[in-house]
């Protein structure tokens, strides 16, 4: 059974309207990278039990907080440690277990920096691994995994339980690497999320799944084939948007649920 969840922030800075929205698409999981125009990291105690109602008023539950909402530099790694550390502690008062991350952005130089980088995101694995829970890593544009080789790379080079990837192939088409079959042949054994974009090279902005030319179709084919049973997050984009989260609208977040989920029953895949 494949878990639906949704970057709701996208609909509306309030949770209250955002998980409103989530539960007629019969979507029970959030993303969560922003509340009240705040990031995750930055909510306080009070914060928190405020959403612990709202979730409950909705029979929601979060399935990820991000720690991040743009690549740290990796001359600051420092920050990425703290915004882990408050990641799981918002994630511990959630009941969630994932937190998201993204590869740090080191400027190129890939060899060079290549020890380094993997020190660092082993020193964020550990943080994540002794509170019980898992990094998932994405792809971002600057970012020392900006490719799926890469990625891959640094997944094997941690080699630890606590730090997995989310596949995300709207990303790698931006990044030049086909998203079917070379980024999926790539993270495929690595993957514990699939991050649905999708992408338009002709138009030049991002399209609900499937009309795109990241091969969402293919992909999500492909998992079901593999066996995969696990998170599914949905993020629109289908506007242009801040870093906290700016809002696109209900009715494209409605389109591109809407999207993902009529592939999933065309391929005859349960989710939940």
């Amino acid at each position: 059974m494949w878990t639906l969840a949704a970057v709701a922030d996208e609909i509306d800075p309030d949770p209250w309207t955002q998980l409103a929205v989530l539960r007629d698409l019969g979507i029970g999981h959030l993303d969560l990278r922003t509340a009240w125009r705040r990031r995750a990291t930055d909510l306080t105690h009070g914060d928190l039990d405020r959403l612990a109602e709202v979730l409950e008023a909705h029979e929601a539950r979060v399935a990820t907080v991000h720690a991040q909402t743009t690549p740290v530099d990796l001359e600051d790694a420092r920050t990425a440690v703290g915004q882990v550390e408050r990641a799981i502690a918002a994630a511990q008062g959630l009941g969630a277990r994932w937190i998201r991350i993204f590869p740090f952005a080191t400027g190129g130089g890939h060899e060079a920096v290549r020890a380094d980088v993997v020190a660092r995101t082993s020193e964020l694995a550990k943080l994540a691994e002794h509170a019980g829970m898992t990094l998932l890593v994405t792809n971002h544009p600057g970012s020392w995994g900006a490719t799926s080789r890469a990625m891959a790379e640094l997944e094997a080079d941690v080699g630890s339980a606590a730090l997995r990837v989310a596949l995300d192939p709207g990303g790698y088409l931006r990044a030049g690497v086909r998203p079917f079959p070379d980024a999926y042949g790539d993270l495929r054994a690595r993957t514990a999320c699939l991050q649905v974009t999708d992408f338009s090279l002709e138009l030049r902005e991002s399209v609900p799944a499937g009309t795109g030319d990241a091969r969402i179709r293919e992909t999500v084919a492909a998992l079901s084939a593999d066996g995969y049973d696990g998170l599914v997050v949905i993020e629109p984009h289908l506007t242009a948007h801040d870093q906290l989260g700016g809002r696109v609208g209900a009715d494209n977040v409605v389109r591109a649920v809407q999207a993902l989920t009529e592939i999933l029953e065309d391929q005859g895949i349960p989710f939940v």
